[in-house]
């Protein structure tokens, strides 16, 4: 059942982004305007766009009354994605009990699957002059931070507690 919920819900999504790549001189989301848009990508529950200082998304519940018929936005619909979305992705790995032999075979199927999650493909933006970009330096830690010994990091010694 829930397979056939995903798969319908799929289906609406790539239905709706038949929008994607339409370019408006304005989208205005709440209070904040945003200006030279070209939608990216539009799902049942948000609409994925680029503009002149970057790259953003908003709710389709956020947005008027007339972008929401031309976005064929749908509440239950959206209420159906939402619940698809909140379900695991990868199915929960069933409880059985740890002995010597399959303790490597558990290990393995583990750490297959957080591959399979960090390794998941991230969609790419072209870098515009338009953009704000910022670049943090001089890295991760800021002046006067205390940096770990990255040889032998024990986060019990390197916390602040402060």
């Amino acid at each position: 059942m829930r397979a056939r919920t995903a798969i319908f819900v799929q289906l609406i999504c790539a239905g709706l982004s038949i929008c994607a790549d339409e370019k408006l001189a304005v989208l205005e989301v709440g209070p904040t305007i945003y200006s030279n848009v070209t939608i990216t990508a539009v799902t049942a529950t948000d609409v994925y766009f680029k503009y002149d200082k970057g790259v953003a998304n908003a709710k389709l519940k956020n947005l008027g009354p007339a972008l929401q018929k031309h976005f064929h936005f749908d509440p239950a619909r959206a209420d159906a994605a939402k619940t698809v979305a909140d379900a695991p992705a990868i199915a929960p790995m069933p409880e059985q009990p740890v002995s010597r032999k399959n303790a490597q075979a558990i290990m393995d199927d583990a750490i297959a699957r957080v591959k399979a999650i960090v390794n998941q493909p991230v969609r790419q933006l072209p870098r515009t002059p338009q953009m704000e970009v910022r670049v943090f330096s001089p890295g991760w830690f800021h002046p006067g931070a205390s940096k770990p010994d990255f040889k032998s990091v024990d986060i019990r010694r390197s916390q602040d507690t402060q």
